[in-house]
């Protein structure tokens, strides 16, 4: 689960809640939490304000969800070479 969502919903607060704090549109929040927008470093700063994380640790555990929100889109099947064909297993 992406790691704002998650921390908005263990503090019971609405993504109105975060828009009004970091001065953004509650649509806004929303398409960071599903992956449609990637926050700015500015935002990310002060996510990790609001959230009591540091900012390099938020941007890591972003990261992470990032990779894992992929994967399960696209899951890997085979083995690629290197001109990104898939090759027969």
């Amino acid at each position: 689960m992406n790691p704002l969502r998650q921390w908005r919903r263990n503090q019971k607060l609405r993504a109105l809640d975060v828009a009004h704090r970091l001065e953004v549109s509650e649509r806004t929040v929303l398409a960071w939490e599903h992956g449609a927008f990637k926050p700015s470093n500015e935002a990310l700063d002060g996510l990790a304000s609001m959230m009591s994380i540091t900012a390099p640790s938020l941007r890591q555990e972003w990261a992470r969800w990032l990779v894992e929100v992929r994967d399960e889109a696209f899951p890997f099947v085979g083995p690629v070479d290197a001109a990104g064909v898939q090759q027969s297993v």
